[in-house]
C-alpha cells in the first residue's frame, strides 16, 4: 500500500489530536509530528477525526482476520510475536475491547494490553476504509 508524496504515514486514536491536561497544548502526535517532521507531509496523518464505533471495529476486524472478505492479511509470526498474542488475548468487553489495567512495582497503573491491537486495528480500517463504512 502505497501513497503519492511521502513514505511515512502514522496512524492512531483521534484522542491522541487533543491537548494533554496540564501540558498547555501539547499532545501526543505533535510530539509525533515534531519527531518526523523532515519526513512528513500533508498526506501522513492518517489519523481519523474520530474515532470508529468499537462494536463495529471489533466485528470488522474479527471478520477480516475470519477471511469474510477478500483480504488476505499475512502476519509474520516471528516479526510480529507481540502482536499476535495481543490479537489472541484481548478481551471482549460490554463495550468492546476490554481494557484490563494492571499496576507495576512502583504502584503506577498502565494498561496491559491491546496497545498493538489498536494500531493493527486503525492501519486496517484506514486501508479497507471503503468497506468498512459500506459494513454494518
Amino acid at each position: 500500500f502505497h501513497d503519492k508524496g511521502s513514505d511515512i504515514f502514522y496512524y492512531g486514536d483521534a484522542s491522541g489530536k487533543y491537548n494533554i491536561a496540564g501540558k498547555g497544548d501539547a499532545s501526543n502526535f505533535k510530539d509525533v509530528k515534531a519527531t518526523l517532521k523532515s519526513m512528513l507531509n500533508n498526506a501522513s496523518d492518517r489519523v481519523p477525526k474520530s474515532n470508529p464505533s468499537v462494536m463495529k471495529a471489533r466485528d470488522f476486524i474479527n471478520r477480516v482476520l475470519a477471511d469474510k472478505y477478500a483480504i488476505e492479511i499475512l502476519i509474520d509470526d516471528e516479526a510480529c510475536a507481540l502482536l499476535i498474542k495481543d490479537l489472541a488475548t484481548i478481551l471482549l468487553g460490554k463495550d468492546g475491547v476490554h481494557k484490563e489495567f494492571i499496576k507495576d512495582k512502583a504502584g503506577i497503573s498502565y494498561q496491559k494490553n491491546s496497545h498493538l491491537h489498536d494500531a493493527f486495528k486503525y492501519l486496517i480500517i484506514w486501508i479497507f476504509k471503503d468497506l468498512f463504512k459500506s459494513v454494518s
